[in-house]
C-alpha cells in the first residue's frame, strides 16, 4: 500500500506490536545451522536479559546490516521448551519465494500475489500459481506462529518462523485443535518446544529439529475454560507489500532466521527444492564444498541451470553430483 492510498481507519485493524523473534537456528558461514534449544532476538535488551535468566544463556548484542532494526540483542538459551500463550489467529502459512530484494511472491498454492510497480506505487497483483504453471515448486512453505511469553514484561508478541515441512503439517493442526477445545475468543496456555528428530534416506541419516506445541490440560479441562487467558489482538499475517518511503519501495516483509537474505544461497535452496533435497542441508553442503567461494557457487548454479550438473544425494562427505 502506498502512502498516497487512503485507507478508512475502520479497516486498518488493531494488533499488538512484535517484541521479538523465536529462532531455531544460528548462522554458520552463509547457511543456517539448526540448534536444539531456543534462540531469541529482540530490540529490547531487558527482555533478552530476562530470558537469559529464565532459560539460560548470555545476553549479547546482535545485529545484521540487512535487518530492518539494527542494534538488537540475542540469547541462545539452554532450554528446549518455554511456556506460551496462543492468541487467536496467531498462525499463518504461505508459499513464498525470496530474493535479495525481499519477498518476490506469496501464494496459497492456487492464487499468487506479486508486487508490480504502477508508476510510483507498488501494487499487489493476483495471478494463478506460478509454480503450478511451471510444473516446478520454486517457493517454500513459510509457517509463522505468534505467541505471548507470559513471564516477560509485555511488549508485544514473539514470532517463530520456519520453512520446515514437518512444522507446516503439524503446527496448524495442533493450533486448530487446541483453540477449538478452549473458550472462544481467549488465548490458551501452551508449551512451545523443540523436538530433535532424525530419518534415513538413500543410506544417510539426517538430523533436524521441529517446533512443537503441547498443553498441560486435558481436553475436558480446556473445554471448561481452564488454561485460557484474556485475548490480545494479534498482528495479522504481514502483507506482501509495505508502504513506500520517501525514495521508493521499502523492503518487502521479513525473512527467516537472522533476517539475512543471500541471493546466492537462496538460489542454492531453490535448486534443492527442484531436486527433492533438503534446502538447509544442501546449502550447508554446497557452502562447505566450495569453501564459501562465490564464484564457485555461481559456476555450480549455472551448470545446474544448464542441465550439465545434477545433484543426486547428500552424504556426510557432501553433495554427490551427476555430470551430464
Amino acid at each position: 500500500m502506498a502512502r498516497t492510498t487512503i485507507t478508512p481507519l475502520s479497516q486498518l485493524g488493531k494488533r499488538a506490536p512484535e517484541a521479538g523473534r523465536i529462532r531455531l537456528g544460528v548462522k554458520s558461514g552463509r547457511a543456517m545451522k539448526s540448534i536444539d534449544t531456543f534462540r531469541f532476538t529482540s530490540p529490547h535488551e531487558d527482555l533478552i536479559r530476562q530470558l537469559a535468566e529464565l532459560y539460560g544463556g548470555t545476553c549479547q548484542p546482535w545485529t545484521d546490516e540487512r535487518a530492518r532494526i539494527q542494534n538488537q540483542f540475542e540469547v541462545i538459551t539452554t532450554s528446549s521448551s518455554v511456556p506460551v500463550y496462543l492468541p487467536p489467529d496467531g498462525l499463518s502459512m504461505w508459499y513464498e519465494k525470496w530474493s535479495g530484494g525481499g519477498c518476490e511472491r506469496r501464494c496459497d498454492g492456487e492464487s499468487c500475489e506479486i508486487v508490480e510497480m504502477h508508476g510510483s506505487e507498488a501494487v499487489p497483483v493476483n495471478n494463478p500459481c506460478i509454480c503450478v504453471a511451471k510444473g516446478v515448486r520454486e517457493c517454500q512453505p513459510y509457517t509463522r506462529l505468534n505467541v505471548v511469553l507470559p513471564q516477560l514484561r509485555f511488549a508485544g508478541t514473539w514470532r517463530l518462523e520456519t520453512k520446515g515441512w514437518n512444522a507446516a503439517h503439524e503446527l496448524p493442526g495442533m493450533v486448530d485443535l487446541i483453540q477449538s477445545l478452549h473458550a472462544a475468543g481467549n488465548m490458551v496456555q501452551a508449551t512451545l518446544s523443540v523436538e530433535k528428530r532424525s530419518d534415513k534416506a538413500a543410506g544417510r541419516t539426517r538430523h533436524y529439529v521441529v517446533p512443537m506445541l503441547s498443553v498441560d490440560h486435558s481436553p475436558q479441562e480446556l473445554q471448561s475454560g481452564m488454561g485460557s487467558v484474556v485475548a490480545i489482538a494479534n498482528a495479522p499475517a504481514p502483507p506482501v507489500v509495505r508502504e513506500l518511503d520517501a525514495v521508493g519501495p521499502s523492503t518487502i516483509d521479513d525473512i527467516v532466521d537472522g533476517e539475512v537474505v543471500d541471493p546466492l544461497m537462496e538460489a542454492v535452496e531453490t535448486i534443492a527444492c527442484e531436486f527433492g533435497l533438503d534446502p538447509d542441508d544442501f546449502a550447508a553442503a554446497v557452502y562447505d564444498q566450495t569453501d564459501g567461494d562465490e564464484e564457485r557457487i555461481k559456476t555450480m548454479i549455472s551448470k545446474v541451470q544448464a542441465g550439465a550438473l545434477v545433484p543426486s544425494i547428500i552424504t556426510d562427505e557432501g553433495v554427490t553430483w551427476i555430470r551430464k
